[in-house]
């Protein structure tokens, strides 16, 4: 009798345990899914010129994209560099031509830095 306790199990689903690999995962895309950003929190750049741009900000040497006409991306900019920014959060665009475009600042979220306008 000693040693002995009634005990109950935990109930099956469907007949077996799941793996906690299974939940982990399961707590992972839940996060994921109410961790994306919407409309409200994009910046988005968009080439409506008839060649391709390189886009970089303005400290930068280097590029971070390369557009080709009519193509987009969505940046998420964060509030402080929208309300304080600076000098340096500008977004310079370069054709193939050498035609040059700016934007900023500030970079803030509902925004759009449409290239060739």
């Amino acid at each position: 009798m000693f040693g002995h306790r009634n005990v109950r199990r935990p109930v099956l689903v469907a007949g077996r345990r799941r793996p906690p690999g299974v939940l982990h995962a399961l707590v992972v895309v839940l996060l994921l899914v109410g961790c994306t950003p919407t409309d409200d929190e994009m910046f988005m750049i968009v080439n409506n010129t008839s060649e391709e741009v390189a886009v970089r900000w303005k400290l930068d040497a280097k590029p971070f994209k390369t557009f080709a006409p009519g193509q987009g991306l969505h940046l998420f900019p964060t509030k402080e560099r929208c309300r304080f920014a600076k000098d340096e959060d500008s977004l310079v665009a370069t054709t193939a031509s050498g035609q040059t475009y700016t934007y900023g600042p500030p970079i803030c979220a509902r925004e759009a830095f449409v290239i060739g306008r």
